[in-house]
């Protein structure tokens, strides 16, 4: 008996030390990875930002309506030449204005004289239009835009193509905010071009 004793607190003692070591396994939590952080990219814009060609401009309507004169540089007599007015809602907001079919003149000045203007050679009708741009859009050879633009011939009163030499062009928008049929008025500066031998 006296030898078994021993034996019976060996077995007691290592009893008690597997008891501890599994409390001790179930009191501590089981590690778990941190969790790591995903990249995310940054948002893009839906449509690109409108970007000024750098020609004559101004802003109205609460500083969102950027209006430019977009003209080329250079010019060959009697050529059929393209001038345009860019629309663009440089805003946060839905931008709506209206326009008659007048939208857009062009006139031409030699010396400091006016030589021509667009509507020599175009006709309007008395159309009304409503226009919507979204922030960033932009407007420049569209429907309801073709008054917009000038796609023509310098010409003189006399219908002869204007001689070579250097020439400025300002645009004029005729448009409103509200849908009165009051149209207001805005000029952009002088650009300066040249007409050159064919």
């Amino acid at each position: 008996m006296a030898g078994s004793r021993p034996r019976k607190t060996a077995l007691i003692g290592a009893a008690l030390v597997t008891l501890l070591a599994l409390l001790a396994a179930c009191s501590s939590p089981t590690p778990t990875p941190a969790p790591t952080a995903t990249p995310t990219s940054a948002p893009q814009p839906t449509q690109p930002m409108f970007e000024p060609s750098g020609g004559p401009s101004f802003i109205v309507y609460d500083d969102s309506l950027f209006v430019e004169l977009i003209a080329p540089e250079r010019v060959r007599v009697g050529e059929e030449v393209l001038f345009q007015m860019a629309f663009a809602n440089v805003g946060d907001d839905v931008l709506t204005f209206y326009h008659r079919a007048d939208l857009a003149e062009f006139i031409f000045l030699k010396d400091g004289e006016q030589v021509m203007t667009s509507h020599d050679q175009l006709q309007f009708g008395n159309l009304n239009y409503e226009n919507r741009l979204g922030p960033g859009q932009t407007r420049r050879w569209e429907t309801g835009f073709t008054e917009g633009g000038f796609l023509g011939v310098l010409i003189d009163a006399a219908g002869q193509p204007l001689p070579p030499g250097a020439y400025e062009v300002h645009g004029i928008a005729r448009m409103s905010s509200a849908d009165d049929g009051a149209y207001e008025e805005y000029a952009t500066a002088n650009t300066t071009f040249e007409i050159v031998a064919p």
